[in-house]
C-alpha cells in the first residue's frame, strides 16, 4: 500500500514514515499542501494522512480541495486542536468501503 503522510513537523513525519515503511508499505512524506499536491499527482497514494495545523493551505483546505477535484482516497486526519468544531469540520458522512488488501493496521 502506498501511503502520503502530511505533516509539518518534521520528527513527527518522520517517525510516521519509519513505522509505515516497517510495516512494509511506500511511503511519500509532504511538509506542507504543495508537496502533498505533488505526490498525489505522481504517486497515486491507496491512503493520505493529513495534518490540519499545516503552514500556508492548511490540511482541512487541502481536503476540502482535493475532494472537490474528485480525489477518492481514504484520508486519516491529524490534530493536535482541542476545540470540538475543528474535528467536526473534518467529519462528512461518505460510503464506507472496506478492502481486504488493507494492512496498515496489521502489527
Amino acid at each position: 500500500m502506498r501511503i502520503l503522510v502530511v505533516e509539518d513537523n518534521a520528527l513527527l513525519r518522520h517517525h510516521l514514515s519509519v513505522q509505515m515503511r516497517e510495516m512494509g508499505h511506500q511511503v511519500d512524506a509532504a511538509e506542507d499542501a504543495k508537496e502533498a499536491d505533488y505526490f498525489l499527482q505522481e504517486h497515486a497514494p491507496d491512503i493520505a494522512i493529513v495534518d490540519l495545523g499545516l503552514p500556508g493551505e492548511d490540511g482541512l483546505s487541502l481536503i476540502q480541495r482535493w475532494r472537490s477535484h474528485q480525489a477518492k482516497l481514504p484520508i486519516l486526519v491529524l490534530t493536535a486542536a482541542k476545540a470540538g468544531r475543528t474535528k467536526w469540520r473534518c467529519w462528512k458522512p461518505v460510503p464506507t468501503t472496506t478492502s481486504p488488501n488493507l494492512s496498515i493496521w496489521k502489527r
